[in-house]
Formats: structure tokens, sequence, C-alpha cells
């Protein structure tokens, strides 16, 4: 025999479970209590979740690469993208003194830009005031304001049409805009 000797852990898949391994169920990893009891891992988690024992694991220590993303997006992606909870990435963020990501708020809107809205189709207004086109055309539903249409001359066939069939048609044959029903002033 050479100089060092092996412990030779006797096999008990499958016997039953000892007082003893039953006490130390969840609070030792499943991995070193399967090595210990010569068991499979399989076969003492199968024991803990039978018997509903919950594996206390002390928490997952924090990546350098997670840490470098606090404060780059919102606590709640972060913890949707970590699999950690969100009490958990605002705790760590708040302790390395990391501030919260704010909302982008953008510019303000002025009188002048505004006055702007759906006198020109919106990406053009949208390059003069170096905005996104989603932008002025979101602020243009949010007052109301219809969108720009280019005036395109009715034919004497288009005309003729008009009051014969309903507006939604002709608009849609026509390629104009259907009429607007203007609210009535107070």
């Amino acid at each position: 025999m050479s100089g060092t000797a092996t412990k030779r852990i006797k096999r008990r898949w499958g016997a039953p479970w000892t007082l003893a391994e039953l006490k130390r169920l969840g609070k030792t990893p499943d991995s070193v209590l399967a090595r210990r009891f010569g068991r499979t891992i399989r076969e003492v988690v199968a024991e803990r979740e039978r018997r509903r024992i919950r594996l206390r694991l002390p928490p997952r220590r924090w990546t350098a690469r997670e840490i470098k993303m606090l404060g780059c997006f919102f606590d709640e992606e972060l913890a949707r993208r970590f699999r950690r909870d969100r009490t958990d990435v605002r705790l760590q963020r708040v302790r390395l003194g990391i501030p919260a990501l704010r909302p982008w708020k953008g510019r303000k809107w002025t009188r002048p830009a505004d006055k702007l809205l759906g006198t020109r189709p919106d990406s053009e207004i949208a390059k003069l005031l170096k905005r996104k086109t989603w932008s002025v055309s979101w602020r243009r539903r949010l007052l109301a304001i219809p969108c720009f249409y280019e005036h395109r001359p009715w034919t004497k066939r288009q005309l003729a049409m008009l009051g014969v069939k309903p507006d939604e048609e002709i608009a849609r044959l026509t390629g104009h805009a259907p009429g607007r029903k203007r609210r009535a002033a107070a």
C-alpha cells in the first residue's frame, strides 16, 4: 500500500434516512451531503424537497460586471437581468453610493415649436426642431392637432362625388383626408 490512505465511503443509495442525516438537510449544500452520506445528489435533493426543507445558501456575491451596471439601468431591469430581488439591487446600489437612474426628461416644448405642429409633415418638423419623428407625432397628438396633409387639387370627377357618396368612401377613393367634425365654440 502507498503512504496515502483513502477513506472509503459506503454507498447507501436507496437506504432509509437516519435521523443524523435528516438533521443536516438544508444546512449544508446538497452536493456535500451526497458525498458525505454516500448518496446521489438527486436523492438528497428529492428528500429535502419531499420534507419541504429549504436550502439556506449565503447571498450570491456581486460580480464586477453587475456592480458596473448599477445606476446605468433601472433597478427593476437589473433585477430581471441578474435574477436577483429588486430590493437587493437597490440596497447594493445605495451601499456603494451609486445614484439611481432617473428617467430621461428631454427638452421642454416651447410655444413656437408647438405652433409648427400640423403645419408640415412630422418628419420635416422633426428635422427643423432637431427631435425624433415619434416625439413630434406624440406631441401633436397630445395637443389634438390634426396631421398635416399635402394639398392636392380636386378634379372635376372627384368634386362630382361630393354629396353623392359618404365622406369616408370619397376619402378612400381620392386619397384626400376625410372631413373633420369641428367642435362648437363654447
